[in-house]
């Protein structure tokens, strides 16, 4: 939704905190920029069994080492909301497709605007890989 074009799955060791804990593994992924969240979320429950049976083989070789999280470069995911699926036609194009996508395909994003003077809902969402629609309410 927001551009970025490097994710990533990471193993961490529990503590007190949320999401505190010191860093086990990571596996970086690069974000094509037309895949759709749907697609990410799929991808990266794959990396992410991936990186479990590494750490595990990592552990069992004793080659296992807990790094400290810097939390200088922690950032939060902001709560998904109704508000953040409200299209914004006042963005540029690159935005608006980049929500549309991270939605997809479970999730739509609702446009509201005028055609003529007369009020327009749109609501879009991608059900498949290649294909999907709007439709005027």
């Amino acid at each position: 939704m927001n551009g970025v074009e490097e994710t990533g799955v990471t193993i961490m060791q529990l503590d007190a905190g949320m999401d505190t804990g010191p860093i086990l593994h990571q596996i970086p992924d690069h974000v094509d920029p037309d895949v759709t969240g749907g697609e990410l979320s799929e991808h990266l429950a794959e990396v992410g069994a991936q990186a479990l049976i590494e750490t595990l083989a990592l552990l069992e070789q004793g080659d296992l080492r807990a790094v400290p999280q810097d939390d200088a470069l922690a950032t939060l995911a902001p709560k998904l909301t109704r508000e953040i699926a409200r299209i914004d036609w006042s963005k540029d194009a690159g935005t608006i497709a980049r929500l549309i996508r991270a939605r997809s395909p479970t999730r739509r994003v609702d446009g509201v605007g005028r055609r003529g003077g007369e009020a327009l809902q749109r609501s879009c969402h991608r059900g498949t890989r290649g294909g999907g629609h709007s439709t005027d309410r």
